[in-house]
């Protein structure tokens, strides 16, 4: 007979830790989101903001290609935290787009600095989850020759 148990040995993570560590997850993807679909139309500088902030914004909206991507990247992302899979690339995909957002905001607006921090910490939540799976990323083998 054939024993199809699992091996008891084998570390299971615990319910509510399953639980806690989807939730940044899906928080940053619901925001990623929503960020995507705000780039997908975004035609025109926001009125009320810093002068630099304008200027900057203007100049990526005349390149007519930033903002569109930018959504698409967003999009991508987001559907994959959302569905829980490629989560690593999703997070490959977010890194560049997190600090950009982050650096804008602080050199160009610091005044509205509350959300990129927010955003920042649940990337590095999400990121901090995934660290295993992000460590292979960074793992370098010599090339097999042939």
């Amino acid at each position: 007979m054939i024993n199809n148990t699992v091996n008891s040995t084998s570390e299971e993570k615990p319910r509510w830790k399953h639980i806690l560590g989807g939730v940044p997850r899906v928080l940053l993807g619901l925001i990623t989101g929503i960020f995507a679909l705000i780039h997908f139309n975004h035609n025109e500088p926001l009125g009320g903001v810093p002068e630099a902030h304008m200027a900057f914004e203007q100049a990526m909206i005349n390149a007519g290609y930033f903002f569109p991507t930018l959504g698409v990247i967003g999009a991508i992302a987001a559907t994959l935290l959302l569905i829980g899979r490629g989560r690593a690339l999703a997070l490959v995909l977010l890194a560049p787009l997190v600090i950009n957002y982050v650096l804008f905001k602080v050199f160009l607006d610091p005044s509205t600095l509350i959300v990129p921090v927010i955003y920042a910490i649940l990337f590095a939540g999400v990121a901090y989850v995934e660290r295993n799976t992000l460590g292979s990323i960074f793992t370098f083998q010599k090339a097999s020759q042939s």
